[in-house]
């Protein structure tokens, strides 16, 4: 995943000093956190590393070793990058991502006893837009587009090192209550299992497409998981496929490398 922005923000509870560390390369060069009420605006100064048209972003929380996508948790969450902070961007620009959120009721919170000892840690990403990359399907044409962030070219690049999210948009072929994911890698006719080789692989499909799945339904699976710097170098075809009930929900092959 190519990386535009990368931050951490530790926020005390008991404090309103915003300490943020720089996740990327030094690109964040300011961040201030303003609360209007209910409101709370992010406001994040950073210097472009690169020239793109289009951006993504994400927003996460990592709270007692747990991550939570806020994303998920904020209605109507904008993951446009572009209507945060203004595109195109050019390299070496200053430029400034502002964000509004209003967090519903629904939102976790922390037990007020723990103030003192507690952090919120915030992850914001920003990413070059994912786009739509060359796929066969390998089973009865249910899957309908493939992305894969930080790819706009085929073959996928993936950098080590990196987290790389999988978005799958697929017709469901059945009912079913359940799912299992599984993702493999063909290098020179060998089958490699990647969940051996990704510590946060989740096998359970259902925590990345909503379950119940009913058929005919056009639902996305979405699954994001961190490329250690102990995964070997490899020019791959990747083969993603999902299982219900009974059979395979999707199967699909592209091209990827995984490098440095």
């Amino acid at each position: 995943m190519l990386k535009f922005v990368c931050l951490t923000l530790f926020i005390a509870i008991v404090s309103a000093n915003i300490t943020f560390k720089d996740c990327g390369h030094g690109e964040v060069t300011d961040v201030d956190i303003v609360h209007k009420g209910k409101e709370t605006l992010f406001i994040v100064t950073y210097k472009a590393n690169q020239d793109t048209t289009q951006t993504s972003w994400d927003l996460l929380a990592i709270v007692g070793g747990l991550e939570l996508d806020l994303a998920t948790l904020i209605p109507k969450f904008d993951n446009n990058g572009c209507h945060e902070t203004p595109c195109p961007i050019k390299k070496g620009e200053t430029k400034v991502l502002t964000f509004r959120v209003t967090l519903p009721d629904s939102v976790p919170s922390i037990d007020s006893d723990f103030k003192a000892i507690l952090t919120v840690c915030l992850a914001l990403i920003i990413t070059a837009v994912s786009a739509d990359i060359d796929f066969k399907d390998c089973g009865n044409k249910e899957v309908i587009k493939v992305e894969v962030s930080g790819c706009p070219n085929n073959p996928c690049i993936v950098h080590k090192g990196n987290a790389a999210t999988i978005t799958i948009t697929y017709k469901a072929n059945q009912d079913s209550a359940k799912a299992k994911w599984d993702l493999h890698a063909i290098v020179e006719g060998r089958d490699v299992d990647m969940s051996t080789l990704l510590p946060d692989f989740d096998k359970d499909g259902c925590h990345s497409t909503p379950c119940p799945i009913k058929k005919g339904e056009v639902k996305k699976f979405t699954q994001k998981s961190m490329v250690p710097e102990s995964v070997p170098d490899m020019d791959a075809v990747f083969k993603p496929i999902l299982v219900g009930n009974n059979g395979n929900l999707f199967c699909v092959t592209f091209n990827g490398v995984i490098k440095k």
